[in-house]
Order: C-alpha cells, then structure tokens, then sequence
C-alpha cells in the first residue's frame, strides 16, 4: 500500500476508521519516498552535480510544504 492507496482510501471511506488507515498509509509512503528518493539520486548521478540534485530534491520539498502551510493559514486567519 502506498500514498495513491491511502489518498483512494481517504476517497472512499465511509467512516473514521477507513480514513485512519488512508491517512497511516498516506504518510507512511510519503516517509518511504522522502528516503527512497535521495538515495537513488545519490547513486545514479555524476559525483560533480550529486549534492546538489539530492539539495534541490530536498529543497522542493520544503518549498511545498511551506506553500500548504501558508494556504492553510491564510484559510484559517480569514475564518477569523
């Protein structure tokens, strides 16, 4: 099971508890990917461009997280 199984869980839940298990595998293939992607990118690519390919994976990541966060609490402030 993976983040697409978990967010297909979510989808379709008829109750907390399908959505419980969507959300567990939802982080849990998130977590996998954000371990599993630096080092394949590590491996595979030329020891001159290395660090920063895997900076620039790590980088996007932040920068989408600080995208959803801001969206999330520019919702919230208006509700306010």
């Amino acid at each position: 099971m993976d983040h697409n199984d978990g967010w297909l869980a979510i989808y379709f839940a008829k109750g907390a508890l399908a959505i419980d298990i969507g959300r567990l595998a939802t982080g849990y293939g998130m977590k996998v990917f954000s371990y599993v992607v630096p080092v394949f990118i590590a491996e595979i690519a030329p020891k001159n461009i290395r660090g920063a390919l895997t900076t620039l994976d790590q980088g996007m990541r932040n920068f989408g997280n600080v995208v959803v966060w801001k969206k999330f609490l520019v919702k919230y402030l208006q509700r306010m």
